[in-house]
């Protein structure tokens, strides 16, 4: 009896580690409007941002939305030699003996396009010319 008592104890703590974020109506008909076929989508909850993960045509995908369901942004996994030359020559200066783990196009809500190098679990954002701007924590 003690047994059981610990393990469904353990898991009502364990729960919310694993339950999925549920997203405000607004947020599911946006995604929806844009990626019907969709499925499965992984939501997640940044601040008041939300984020759906997806597959699309192969590739890792995601689309953040605000909690009226306006897109804020989308992010598309690319190759790492799919960077721009800019983007390559300043990561090979600056960061020479580091990995050069994931990278992404994100095209912003205004129609700006950047590109997003994770390099030492960081995110190193240029512009759409390579240009460096910033580095995010990942």
């Amino acid at each position: 009896m003690k047994k059981m008592l610990m393990l469904s104890m353990a898991g009502f703590f364990l729960m919310p580690i694993f339950a999925q974020v549920k997203p405000p109506e607004a947020v599911k008909n946006a995604f929806n409007g844009s990626y019907p076929a969709i499925s499965p989508v992984k939501w997640d909850k940044d601040d008041d941002e939300y984020e759906a993960s997806f597959v699309q045509n192969g590739k890792k995908m995601s689309a953040t939305y605000s909690p009226s369901g306006e897109l804020k942004e989308t992010e598309t996994g690319i190759r790492t030699n799919e960077l721009p030359a800019a983007a390559t020559r300043y990561i090979a200066q600056h960061y020479k003996n580091a990995r050069l783990k994931t990278a992404e196009k994100v095209l912003k809500s205004n129609g700006e396009t950047l590109y997003e190098a994770e390099i030492n679990k960081k995110d190193i954002v240029f512009d759409q010319n390579g240009k460096f701007i910033k580095v995010e924590k990942d």
